[in-house]
């Protein structure tokens, strides 16, 4: 191939990724002046399509950074609306996996404020999408519904499928591959702790910290729930243990501050970090 030809081939592909994150922009600036309007079911279809899209990115090479998901609660409009420009932010600047746990967690405030499903309906609904699409991002969310509507023994059965595929080699996109078994990892142990599986919830800790990336992730920030919780119930040693393994996972100097802490006998502020996702 010639230089010319392949300086026209790689402007193509260019040109075909920034029309498509110009199509998704433009798609949750629709869903936004929706809910402005209060077409609150119009944007939650329009809110599936777009899910659709991202997690089809997911299935090609990721950047080298992806920061971590953030899963503040929406409960009103103006949240949700919020949520969604975080969303946009964080697509494109090519946060794929924070832009998907964002616009979940809004997708719920919306069906929420259209009135269309109770926390047990969501939850029915999000297995029966995972079972349709056996995927680990659809296996999260139903383990993440089912554990928000109490039903702790659903809520482990679809984290352990998301484990499973996720050990199966189903990412193998480095830090991106790392931070998705670290999130799956630090549910599943929230959800032992529901169920007073104190012993579980620990391993479940120590597992998140074991797949990581060849270098450290800048300035990633691990999921922080389950730390903070075993924290509580005076689980030190486990945790200092896990923000040990953490520094194989970012080089973040948050890590060292709050491992600091924890030896020292305090208790630290986990912040955004200590959301459960």
């Amino acid at each position: 191939m010639t230089k010319r030809c392949k300086c026209v081939v790689a402007a193509s592909i260019f040109c075909t990724a920034l029309w498509s994150q110009q199509t998704i922009a433009s798609r949750l600036d629709s869903i936004i002046e929706e809910i402005k309007l209060g077409h609150y079911g119009t944007a939650q279809a329009a809110t599936t399509s777009v899910r659709l899209a991202i997690e089809a990115e997911l299935q090609g090479p990721l950047p080298n950074r992806v920061s971590g998901p953030q899963t503040r609660a929406a409960g009103n409009a103006d949240e949700v609306i919020l949520r969604f420009n975080e969303a946009r932010a964080e697509y494109a600047a090519r946060n794929l996996a924070s832009a998907l746990s964002d616009i979940a967690v809004a997708s719920k405030a919306l069906s929420a404020l259209a009135g269309m499903r109770t926390p047990q309906q969501t939850a029915d609904s999000d297995v029966a999408e995972a079972e349709s699409k056996n995927h680990p991002h659809f296996w999260h969310q139903a383990a993440l519904s089912a554990y928000t509507a109490g039903r702790f023994d659903n809520a482990l059965e679809s984290s352990f499928k998301e484990i499973d595929m996720l050990r199966a080699g189903f990412y193998r996109f480095g830090s991106a591959g790392a931070l998705i078994s670290q999130r799956a990892w630090t549910l599943n142990g929230m959800i032992m702790l529901a169920k007073n599986d104190i012993p579980s919830a620990k391993t479940a800790l120590a597992n998140s910290a074991l797949e990581a990336p060849t270098e450290p992730v800048h300035l990633l920030t691990p999921a922080m729930a389950l730390a903070k919780e075993l924290l509580g119930r005076g689980e030190r040693k486990a945790v200092s243990t896990f923000l040990e393994e953490c520094r194989r996972l970012t080089d973040s100097p948050r890590i060292a501050e709050w491992k600091k802490a924890v030896d020292s006998g305090q208790t630290p502020d986990f912040g955004s970090a200590a959301r459960v996702m």
